[in-house]
């Protein structure tokens, strides 16, 4: 198995089994913890039969390449999107002056943002929410060497995540931080910035938990783990679903749009037994997570793995392809496909909705690579 595969696979193993097993072994007197164990028998399953279809498919193995070969001058790719950065981040603190009146605002803001309080905020984020983390992460994956304007950058990206309260927009940066943390010879840069975003994912955490303040070391890390809430969300049903429900789910992903997402979790969230009395903080149930697994296993139970591992094998087989290529047009592609894949099996379907400006977004990055590229050929 490729360094680099067997990188990501340690970090699909972390989320897709290590949580779920902590919230099995350390909430004691649970709801379901059956369907929880069935549930990790299900992830498991899943990974063993992708794993080894993978393995007979040859997927493990990836053929190195000179990234040189994508881009042409690394130092003036990174420069022209750090330039590019600053536009958007400026764009973005004009928004977040305009609502943030003094410093005890700035979660009441976050807040807000989440909830989708301010109407046509994307016009303001996009840049850094959307562009920023992408070209980001390719950079992370494909450059030889890192270099200060990409730490630029994720500093501002960074700042971002820290006012809007969305952490979620730094997970592929950690991602392929870690694969190349695990697989180059000069470690050290990559740990201090793994390290450092580390632990801002989990202060940042405790921070908009203000109940945390007073509980056990072993309370907070339970809290940081049970972040999807496997606990309340996992249940076997049995079959009792209609299969109307997951047909809407298909139907959903097909044309996808942020209400339809939220009515269509509201309806299967409603579903799950007690769901309000064990989660009484749910106000939008378009921020309530839900792993495609999750959905799988509820509607379908333990033979619903057939439907989860070949998001598994999409999953390996992307994440292969991109670092083989050698074209910047296919990367954005693989790209896409491996970051879409890892975060619906492991964090939330709410990909889904995103199809419609991440197809915008990969042909206005490849069109500002293609004007870069005939800069540097000047």
């Amino acid at each position: 198995m490729n360094p680099k595969i067997f990188s990501a696979t340690i970090l699909l193993l972390i989320f897709f089994l290590l949580f779920p097993c902590i919230e099995i072994v350390f909430f004691d007197n649970e709801e379901r913890e059956m369907d929880l164990i069935l549930f990790l028998l299900f992830q498991t399953t899943s990974l063993i039969v992708a794993f080894f279809i993978c393995s007979k498919a040859s997927f493990l193995k990836i053929k190195e390449i000179d990234s040189a070969s994508i881009f042409l001058d690394e130092k003036y790719i990174s420069k022209s999107i750090f330039i590019l950065s600053i536009l958007f981040f400026s764009i973005f603190l004009f928004f977040c002056i305009s609502n943030i009146q003094n410093f005890d605002d700035i979660t009441k803001f976050s807040e807000r943002y989440r909830n989708a309080y301010y109407k046509g905020s994307g016009l303001y984020t996009a840049g850094m929410i959307q562009f920023l983390p992408f070209v980001l992460s390719l950079l992370i994956a494909k450059c030889k060497k890192m270099n200060i304007y990409i730490y630029l950058c994720l500093l501002m990206l960074m700042a971002t995540s820290l006012l809007l309260g969305q952490r979620i927009i730094l997970l592929g940066i950690l991602f392929f931080s870690t694969i190349r943390l695990m697989t180059s010879k000069k470690r050290k840069t990559s740990l201090i910035v793994i390290s450092f975003l580390c632990l801002f994912f989990i202060s940042y955490k405790l921070l908009l938990n203000n109940g945390m303040s007073d509980s056990s070391l072993k309370d907070i890390l339970l809290h940081i783990a049970g972040r999807i809430r496997y606990r309340y969300i996992v249940y076997d049903s049995n079959f009792s679903y209609d299969l109307s429900d997951f047909f809407g789910f298909v139907s959903y992903s097909i044309m996808p749009t942020l209400g339809s997402l939220e009515a269509w979790k509201e309806s299967f969230a409603l579903s799950i037994p007690n769901i309000m009395d064990n989660m009484p903080f749910i106000s939008l149930f378009s921020g309530l997570a839900f792993p495609y697994p999750v959905i799988v296993f509820n509607i379908f139970g333990f033979f619903g793995f057939i439907l989860v591992f070949p998001v598994i094998i999409i999953f390996i087989l992307s994440l292969k392809k991109l670092y083989e290529s050698t074209s910047i047009l296919s990367s954005t592609w693989y790209l896409y496909s491996t970051q879409f894949s890892f975060s619906i099996l492991i964090e939330d379907i709410y990909q889904f909705s995103k199809i419609p400006l991440m197809l915008l977004l990969i042909l206005f990055i490849n069109v500002f690579f293609i004007f870069l590229k005939k800069q540097i050929r000047r």
